[in-house]
C-alpha cells in the first residue's frame, strides 16, 4: 500500500512540474521521451535523475573519486577536478566540454550558450543558459549562480532565485508557481499568491478558491477547511481553535486535549500538560481531576504514582508528598502547615520559620521569640533580653534599640527601655507607649483607653 502510494505522489509530481529533459543538457546523457524525464546520466556513480529533466549529485564528495583532486571544506562539493574534468553544480566533476579555457583544472572560459558561475564561492562550472534556474530571466548573478533580474511580467522568487509568472512566489518550475513566500497561499483557480488572512489564515493552497485545502508545515486543517494551530479542532478563527471534536475540550492555549479542565495541552498530541485551578493532573491517564474530591491532593497541580510531585503557585510539598502554605513543613491539613520539620519553628500564621528560639513568624519572618529573647530586626535572629533589651520584643531596624515591648510592659520613648505596667497604681499601668519624653503614655494596650486629662489608661468596661 505504501509503495502505491509513493507511485502515485511521485506521477502526480511529474505531471505538476512538466519536466523538460534535453540530452546533454543539465548533465543528461539519455532522455525517456514518454516520461520527458533524464534516463541516463553523464556520470551515473556521481549523478542521478531527478523530477526535473536533469540531473542532481548523489554522494559526498571523495578526494580520488570520481576525478575530484580536492574536497571543498564541508567534503559535499568538489573543489578541484582531474585533468579534462571540472567542478560542475552538482558538485561532482563533469568531463563534459561545456569549458572553453581552463588551467590546472579550473574553467576560466566556458563555450558559447555556457556561462561561468560560482566565483564568489570558488565553485567555477559552465552552466547552461537554457538550464531550468534561467527559464525567464534577464540578468544572471556570475558570482553565485542565480538569476539576478527576470524579464517583464515575471517576478523573481526570493528563496529559489527563480523566475515565475506569479508575484510573492516563493518556488517555481518553468516559471509555473508551486509554492508561496511567507504570509501568501497559492490559489490554483487564479494562479496567483494571495494574502493569509480572514479564512485562509497559515493557508499554503486552495484548489477551489473557498476553502483551504492544504496547510502551512505543523498547522492543522478543521472540518470547516480552515487552518488551525491545534489538532482535533473542528471550528478555528485566524488559526485559534474555538471548538473542538467530539471528546476534546478546549484548553486556554486554543489548543484541544481530551480531558476536560485542562489549562495547556499539547496542540498535537492533545495530552494534558496543566490543569485550571482546583484541579490536578494525573500521570495514569493524563486527565484532570477535582481536588474537591480527592482532598488529599487539594493545591497539588500533577499527581504521579498516586504521590503529589508538583503543587500550585505559593505551595509546597511538605515531608508527606502534599501541598502546604509554606516552605519546610512536616505535616500539614488541607493545605495549612501544622507541624514544621526539624530545626523549624510554626509561626500563628502557619508558616515555618528557621530563626532559633522564634515560636511565631509571619510569611517566613519572625514576629515573636521565646520568654527571655527578642527579635533583632537587623540581624534576624532572636537574641537573650538582657540589659537594655530586658522586656523587649522587636528591635527597631538598626538593632540598637527597642521599638516594641511584650506583654505586661510599656515602652519609654525617650530611652527606648521596657517597664513593667502591671501595676495598677502606677502612672503607665496597662500602658504600651510613653511620649518621646517619656512623661506622659501615649497608647494603652488593647481593651484599655487613654485619658486624655491624667494620661493614664482605663478599662473600656468601666467607660462611663
Amino acid at each position: 500500500m505504501k509503495n502505491i502510494f509513493i507511485y502515485y505522489f511521485v506521477l502526480i509530481k511529474i505531471i505538476v512540474s512538466n519536466p523538460s529533459c534535453e540530452s546533454y543538457i543539465n548533465h543528461c546523457f539519455k532522455c525517456n521521451p514518454k516520461t520527458n524525464l533524464c534516463s541516463k546520466c553523464e556520470q551515473p556513480e556521481v549523478l542521478t535523475p531527478d523530477l526535473e529533466g536533469g540531473c542532481i549529485g548523489k554522494q559526498k564528495c571523495q578526494v580520488g573519486k570520481n576525478y575530484c583532486l580536492e574536497c571543498q571544506f564541508d567534503e559535499k562539493l568538489c573543489k578541484t577536478c582531474d585533468v579534462g574534468y571540472y567542478p560542475d553544480e552538482n558538485g561532482g566533476c563533469s568531463y563534459s566540454n561545456y569549458c572553453k579555457i581552463s588551467y590546472r583544472g579550473e574553467c576560466i572560459e566556458c563555450k558559447s550558450k555556457y556561462i561561468l558561475v560560482g566565483q564568489k564561492f570558488g565553485l567555477k562550472f559552465c552552466k547552461s543558459i537554457y538550464s531550468k534556474d534561467f527559464i525567464n530571466c534577464k540578468e544572471i548573478e556570475k558570482e553565485n549562480g542565480f538569476c539576478q533580474e527576470c524579464e517583464e511580467g515575471y517576478y523573481l522568487n526570493k528563496e529559489d532565485k527563480k523566475c515565475s509568472k506569479t508575484e510573492n512566489c516563493n518556488e517555481s518550475i518553468f516559471g509555473n508557481c508551486i509554492s508561496c513566500a511567507n504570509g501568501y497561499y497559492f490559489d490554483k483557480i487564479e494562479n496567483i499568491c494571495k494574502k493569509q488572512e480572514n479564512n485562509f489564515a497559515f493557508c499554503k493552497q486552495t484548489i477551489d478558491g473557498k476553502n483551504c485545502d492544504m496547510c502551512q508545515d505543523d498547522i492543522f486543517l478543521d472540518k470547516n477547511g480552515n487552518c488551525t494551530l491545534s489538532n482535533f479542532c473542528s471550528e478555528s478563527i485566524n488559526g485559534a481553535c474555538v471548538k473542538c471534536i467530539n471528546g476534546f475540550y478546549l484548553a486556554s492555549n486554543s489548543f484541544c486535549s481530551d480531558s476536560n479542565n485542562c489549562y495547556f495541552a499539547d496542540r498535537e498530541s492533545g495530552i494534558c500538560f496543566s490543569c485550571n485551578d482546583n484541579y490536578y493532573l494525573d500521570n495514569k491517564d493524563f486527565k484532570c481531576k477535582s481536588n474537591v474530591n480527592h482532598p488529599e491532593f487539594q493545591h497539588c497541580k500533577k499527581v504521579e504514582n498516586d504521590l503529589c510531585v508538583n503543587c500550585e503557585m505559593g505551595y509546597y510539598l511538605d515531608e508527606e508528598s502534599k501541598c502546604c502554605n509554606t516552605q519546610k513543613c512536616a505535616h500539614s491539613i488541607n493545605g495549612i502547615c501544622s507541624k514544621c520539620s526539624e530545626d523549624y519553628y510554626l509561626g500563628q500564621d502557619n508558616y515555618c520559620s528557621n530563626i532559633k528560639y522564634c515560636i511565631k513568624s509571619q510569611f517566613g519572618q519572625c514576629i515573636e521569640c521565646e520568654v527571655e529573647f527578642y527579635y533583632n530586626i537587623a540581624n534576624e535572629q532572636c537574641l537573650e533580653a538582657v540589659d537594655h533589651f530586658f522586656g523587649c520584643k522587636r528591635s527597631n531596624d538598626d538593632g540598637y534599640l527597642c521599638s516594641e515591648c511584650k506583654k505586661d510592659f510599656y515602652l519609654r520613648r525617650n530611652d527606648s527601655l521596657c517597664f513593667d505596667n502591671t501595676d495598677i497604681n502606677d502612672n503607665f499601668f496597662k500602658c504600651e507607649f510613653t511620649d518621646y519624653h517619656g512623661e506622659n503614655c501615649t497608647k494603652c494596650v488593647e481593651n484599655y483607653y487613654l485619658n486624655s486629662e491624667d494620661h493614664k489608661c482605663t478599662l473600656i468596661e468601666n467607660l462611663s
